[in-house]
């Protein structure tokens, strides 16, 4: 990511650029400075970006020339075969893929630790991240699942039943019954 940052910021090559972005699964691209900053001149001068209305303060890029996707299916070459349609956050997808060709890669746009936290089936059969955090695929026409599971999520609901006992222990419960001294007097 950084890497990226650093090429949008005018240390890269433009087609390395619009590479590293379409990488990372980006398809939009935001910088926090005004029109007239160096970095929106830098940013300008890139080839496949079109500005769209941006708000005060900001300008905003929708990335044109690239095949950006949360998750893809790439050739041996590299070259993009098909897309995998988001159904959650953090590269959650699923969706069929045709005519996958030998030799064919699963990239997630995710970060290094998100395959912790995450599994790819293909076909039903559990896939294993290869060493460059692709996912092979074999040829033909298969459907794929990435399911990215919540961590530490019984510490999150047993947090939440917790809470709620205490606030309802915290509910104030006052005797309505008066006392028969009272009731004399």
């Amino acid at each position: 990511m950084t890497d990226a940052a650093a090429a949008v910021a005018g240390q890269g090559r433009p087609d390395e650029v619009l590479g590293q972005l379409e990488e990372l699964g980006v398809g939009y691209l935001l910088v926090q400075a005004p029109d007239g900053d160096g970095l929106v001149q830098q940013v300008e001068r890139l080839p496949g970006l079109t500005r769209v209305s941006s708000p005060e303060g900001q300008v905003l890029w929708r990335i044109t020339d690239n095949d950006a996707a949360r998750v893809r299916v790439l050739a041996d070459d590299g070259q993009l075969v098909s897309r995998v349609d988001a159904t959650g956050p953090h590269g959650a997808a699923h969706g069929t893929v045709r005519d996958v060709p030998e030799g064919a890669v699963l990239q997630v746009a995710e970060g290094e630790g998100w395959s912790r936290y995450a599994s790819v089936h293909v076909d039903g059969g559990l896939v294993v991240a290869g060493p460059t955090g692709t996912y092979p695929l074999p040829a033909g026409t298969h459907e794929i699942v990435v399911d990215v599971r919540t961590p530490r999520l019984p510490w999150h609901v047993l947090t939440l039943v917790l809470a709620a006992v205490v606030a309802f222990l915290a509910l104030p419960f006052g005797r309505s019954e008066t006392d028969e001294e009272e009731q004399v007097a």
